[in-house]
């Protein structure tokens, strides 16, 4: 999965700037795809270039214009072919996750305060999807992708307060 394969998703529904984008990435696919301005931006204007989508030029009053990305003929293709090509395996990079690798390098402080960090963002993660959970828009399609989400981080959220009411308790040996 390449950016622009998630871009044109996006695009595939309705037309919307890169700012617009940006939002939907991280109100709708949070913890399945994470993209910077930075990255959105470069990959917008390449795929304009490569005809995959268009840019329509909105003027504003005392600000700048707005610039609308619509998705192309060409654009569909390519995202029908990314639709119809075999899933790719997942990759990770979770910088929690190695730190607890190699957590017998630090305290039992530190790996405890580890787990309370990661605890509360994961927290976080899911109220978000717990609300977008009540969007009446969604598709059966995106339904089963937050559901599956849902699951996922409550059961991480469910473990790591397992793990930390273990090395909280009085009785608990390193």
């Amino acid at each position: 999965m390449k950016g622009q394969d998630v871009i044109l998703g996006v695009l595939h529904d309705t037309p919307m700037s890169g700012y617009d984008i940006k939002q939907h990435f991280e109100k709708y696919l949070p913890d399945m795809f994470v993209a910077s301005f930075g990255t959105i931006y470069p990959t917008l204007n390449r795929m304009e270039k490569e005809g995959y989508i268009e840019k329509e030029i909105i003027v504003q009053e005392g600000k700048p214009n707005k610039h609308l990305y619509h998705i192309t003929a060409k654009g569909k293709e390519a995202f029908q072919a990314y639709i119809q090509s075999p899933i790719e395996p997942k990759t990770i990079k979770y910088d929690f996750m190695m730190r607890l690798v190699f957590g017998k390098h630090a305290s039992e402080e530190q790996r405890l305060k580890w787990l309370k960090q990661e605890l509360a963002q994961l927290t976080e993660d899911l109220d978000k999807l717990k609300n977008v959970e009540q969007e009446p828009c969604l598709c059966a399609s995106e339904r089963l992708a937050l559901r599956l989400g849902l699951a996922i981080q409550q059961g991480a959220v469910t473990e790591l307060e397992n793990i930390i009411s273990e090395l909280e308790a009085p009785d608990h040996k390193n």
